[in-house]
């Protein structure tokens, strides 16, 4: 498994509408693309990214390989299979479907994601399953990039193909999902090859347009093979996909950025003070904080702190005229602001008036304005004000901004609505952060000092693109109202949990790390916030059990498990434990009165989620009264966290699960670095795998703690450190590891 690669994917609004926006069709018959050879293809681990028009075949038809003419030697290849009923991938040495049914005629995103230990597949940014095989070893100047055609067989692909991206880092779900709506723009070394297919006339007369070009700028041209180019089919046509934005590729930073813009909106008999301008820049910055979180890590610049812009608000009626955005739109642009500028997020601070608080989206859904009033709001009595702590009767005055209402806003400029209509409830204001009247992130139910709302965040359904969503769609258990949670920006949680199955009762174990509040849900509807639950299911069968944790900081984590719950087998297992040795883990169990049973199954997954069969060992037959001892061996554990359970099968072919044990096969010390080390500007602090860092700390020589500075998440600015030994800090998954970064001239 090779280093991790990072990159950064900015997502700009540039245009609904592009000058073109083609696919190449294919014939079925013999019609391909054949791409270029390069070891930059041969990848260890990665990412291929495509869209697909399929039409139905009886047969398999393949879409993208990387393969030589003899077909003997191939890295890897997908198909489709046959009746459009699954998918395949062949890796050269073994092949591996997925069931899953396609649409004939309907656009779809393929994502094919090798980690370093199995493949995921992704239909539409989400998870369908995983191939239990990597990309293949095959390599040469034979090998070419190949799309509809098996070369040499004869699964040649019927249809149409559109933006291909391959790249040389494994993208997560939230990296898959926020390319969705956007072509992308501008080169990066994690990205090897780019096909737009945005060439020729569509359905007209091409016969020169004979180049599928690598937008990369890598080069890696393909030349199509056999195709009519004239008509609307074999040739270039018109594209169904719905990439109406433009992404730009920063190679630099390694973030995923989106700028929001504040404009300050004042009566003309008004003033802003020094005092206030601060206060707008600190409450940004706040909400800054949130929203990175609630997309899921994405980071917001602040800019154009500039000169306010003044315009007449008379008073507070005009707030709610029908024709007020027609009216204070245009005086913004007559001012120099756009208030929809390319990829930006507004949002305007008013003074002046009783005080309001209004939002929309523009441009059809695809980027917003949000307005907030910061004089008195009489309505909001809970005294959570940013910078005023001490706020007497809930009545706020200026500079003390109400954040929660500002982050109310700002949820309109991502698309988010007010929830359904009807009177406020203490669970509506507990769970939506856009429930109309009750605009602050932290707010409890009567009797309870538990701040429900920061416990709500579906983060993977969240936003696929928060600039191109007008509704939003996220599984929660109470269905009055769409949930948005917005916390503040600290130490992650890392949330972990066991179960013992008695019957039809469960019993939990919380091993999360770093948390202070827990919410469980079991199932489709029952909830929990205990520590360690012990909840009985309604019936034997299979259940979805999640975990959210939180910390005094508002940030969050989640682990989802499916228990499944069988009738009692013949026997009872009485222990079940897993511990790392050098170079494999041991998991050790006994049973208790063991008649008539067949065998086990040792079941191994890397999220909790997906299983896949490690190997099996037979039962030592019947030991009535007694006790009997097994053990087995995962010599391949990875550098990761691992998650084990028992299929226990009777001779009868029922079965059931135990409990899932989770073990981290490398220590912390294994998985961080520091880059540049040594380093005279910035230091960068790397971490492998799915670890995540919760505290970082810096030591001079004699071990004094230096002042930190983030330049982002996991960068930090070491130009004003004096040059020599420092030692840093770093606590991860509970365990504390000392690395040594040198500052050099």
């Amino acid at each position: 498994m090779k280093s991790p690669r990072f990159c950064i994917i900015l997502p700009f609004l540039i245009s609904l509408v592009h000058a073109q926006n083609n696919a190449i069709d294919f014939d079925g018959i013999d019609d391909r693309v054949i791409g270029p050879s390069s070891p930059a293809f041969e990848l260890e681990d990665g990412t291929v990214d495509i869209w697909v028009r399929p039409q139905s075949k009886p047969t398999s038809q393949t879409f993208l390989c990387y393969r030589d003419a003899t077909g003997f030697q191939t890295r890897y290849l997908w198909n489709f299979l046959g009746n459009l009923s699954g998918l395949g991938f062949w890796n050269g040495s073994a092949y591996s479907t997925l069931s899953h049914p396609f649409t004939s005629g309907q656009w779809v995103r393929l994502t094919f994601v090798d980690d370093g230990f199995e493949t995921k597949a992704y239909v539409d940014g989400s998870l369908i399953g995983a191939f239990p095989i990597q990309f293949g070893i095959a390599s040469g100047s034979d090998l070419n990039l190949v799309l509809g055609y098996d070369i040499p067989g004869s699964e040649y692909f019927l249809g149409q193909i559109d933006e291909i991206r391959i790249w040389n880092k494994v993208l997560t779900q939230s990296e898959i999902q926020d390319q969705t709506y956007c072509e992308l723009s501008g080169a990066s070394s994690c990205l090897v090859a780019y096909y737009q297919f945005n060439q020729g006339t569509s359905a007209g007369n091409n016969p020169s347009e004979t180049v599928l070009t690598d937008n990369s700028g890598n080069g890696y041209d393909g030349f199509l093979e056999n195709f009519t180019l004239s008509g609307s089919a074999s040739n270039w046509v018109s594209s169904g996909t719905p990439l109406f934005n433009t992404c730009l590729i920063d190679n630099a930073t390694c973030n995923v950025h989106y700028t929001v813009q504040p404009f300050y909106l004042i009566t003309s008999d008004y003033s802003l003070s020094s005092d206030e301008y601060v206060a707008i820049v600190d409450a940004m910055i706040e909400i800054q904080a949130w929203y990175q979180v609630a997309t899921g890590g994405k980071t917001f610049d602040l800019s154009n702190f500039g000169t306010p812009v003044v315009i007449n608000l008379p008073n507070n009626a005009a707030y709610y005229e029908p024709d007020y955005w027609g009216r204070i739109i245009p005086d913004l642009a007559a001012a120099g602001y756009s208030p929809f500028s390319s990829g930006t997020v507004n949002l305007l601070w008013i003074k002046g008036g009783g005080g309001v608080a209004l939002g929309a989206q523009g441009c059809g859904g695809n980027c917003g304005l949000a307005m907030v009033g910061m004089d008195l709001f009489p309505q909001f009595n809970t005294g959570q004000y940013f910078s005023c702590p001490n706020a007497p009767g809930g009545v706020a005055a200026f500079p003390c901004i109400p954040v929660g209402a500002a982050a109310h806003e700002l949820g309109h400029c991502f698309g988010l609505p007010h929830p359904v209509d009807g009177p406020a409830t203490s669970m509506d204001a507990n769970h939506s952060l856009m429930q109309t009247h009750w605009n602050y992130p932290y707010t409890y139910a009567p009797g309870n000092e538990s701040p429900w709302s920061l416990l709500t965040l579906e983060r993977q359904t969240l936003l696929n693109n928060p600039f191109f969503l007008t509704d939003l769609d996220i599984i929660q258990p109470f269905e009055q109202v769409p949930i948005l949670n917005l916390p503040v920006a600290g130490p992650m949680p890392i949330a972990g949990f066991s179960y013992s199955t008695n019957g039809l009762t469960v019993t939990f174990t919380n091993n999360s790390l770093g948390n202070d509040l827990n919410y469980w849900t079991f199932g489709e509807s029952n909830v929990s916030n205990e520590t360690e639950p012990v909840f009985t299911f309604p019936d034997y069968g299979n259940y979805t059990v999640r975990l959210r944790v939180s910390n005094s900081d508002a940030m969050m984590d989640m682990q989802e498990t499916t228990i499944s719950l069988s009738p009692p087998l013949p026997l009872e297992l009485i222990g079940f434990s897993v511990s790392k040795k050098e170079k494999f883990n041991q998991l050790n169990w006994t049973t208790w009165n063991e008649i008539d049973f067949d065998q086990f199954e040792i079941e191994k997954s890397f999220d909790g989620t997906i299983w896949y069969t490690l190997g099996s060992v037979a039962a030592q037959g019947n030991h009535t009264e007694q006790r009997t001892e097994y053990t087995f061996k995962d010599e391949l554990p990875g550098k990761r966290k691992s998650f084990y359970r028992l299929k226990m099968l009777d001779v009868d072919g029922s079965f059931q699960y135990s409990n899932v044990l989770v073990i981290y096969s490398a220590s912390p010390e294994d998985l961080i670095s520091l880059t540049p080390n040594p380093g005279n500007s910035f230091m960068k602090i790397n971490a492998d795998g799915d670890l995540k860092i919760n505290t970082i700390r810096i030591l001079n020589s004699i071990g004094e703690p230096m002042f930190v500075t983030y330049l982002d998440q996991n960068t930090i600015d070491v130009q004003s450190y004096p040059c020599g030994i420092y030692f840093i800090e770093i606590t991860a998954f509970g365990n504390k590891t000392i690395k040594k970064f040198i500052k050099s001239r």
